[in-house]
């Protein structure tokens, strides 16, 4: 089985917007769609709520977009922007396109909207491309995700689980990572999900396309 360290997976989505033409928002919506078709397997009948905790990166992006998704099948989805993204990238453009359909929900109200232990709870606060442990209110959002986590709820990480360096499969030194029950990650699984300390944060790992070609397609790449 092929697998990507962090560096490769950059690599990846360089190459397909360089040679393959694809834009990154693009590869954003169809990476986000697959995961929202996931979730949908995951759900219970009748679907629960689903809240999305979005980071600032690219990861956030997903997040809303999933959220999105996951409205239009009829699902009820909140995301919470725990960062702003930055202006002028694909994050934002999907955080505009969540906030135009009144999905958005402070974090302060998230405890109180998602009580309902039924409530799935999607990690989408930082990718692959993080390389130290997350601090401020990312740290925060990671030890309540953890909290509910331990109590039963559901909780689905985006490509990794935050905190989780994504080369070694432990937490960046000094931090933790989300415990998720289950991963859905982009292209192809990461290098460190094969790492013992790597089980209790990864959960039950999916691989999601984005879109873009397969691995051994893409030229002088991963």
């Amino acid at each position: 089985m092929q697998t990507l360290t962090r560096s490769q997976a950059a690599e990846y989505d360089r190459q397909c917007s360089k040679h393959w033409a694809i834009p990154s928002l693009a590869l954003m919506a169809h990476a986000s769609a697959e995961c929202a078709l996931a979730v949908l397997r995951a759900l219970s009948s009748p679907a629960p709520r689903v809240l999305v905790l979005c980071g600032p990166g690219n990861n956030g992006g997903d997040g809303y977009a999933v959220a999105r998704a996951l409205h239009s099948h009829g699902v009820e989805t909140r995301a919470c922007a725990l960062l702003q993204p930055l202006p002028g990238g694909d994050a934002a453009v999907m955080y505009e396109a969540a906030r135009r359909l009144d999905l958005l929900l402070p974090w302060a109200a998230c405890d109180s909207w998602s009580a309902s232990p039924e409530c799935v709870l999607i990690d989408a606060l930082l990718g692959t491309g993080v390389s130290r442990a997350p601090d401020g209110v990312l740290a925060d959002a990671i030890r309540w995700l953890n909290t509910r986590s331990a109590a039963g709820a559901k909780v689905i990480a985006i490509d990794v689980p935050s905190g989780l360096d994504a080369d070694s499969g432990a937490p960046f030194a000094g931090g933790d990572a989300v415990c998720a029950s289950r991963t859905l990650t982009m292209v192809a699984m990461k290098s460190g999900f094969a790492a013992p300390s790597a089980r209790k944060f990864v959960g039950a790992a999916e691989v999601m396309s984005i879109g873009g070609p397969p691995l051994d397609r893409v030229p002088s790449a991963c």
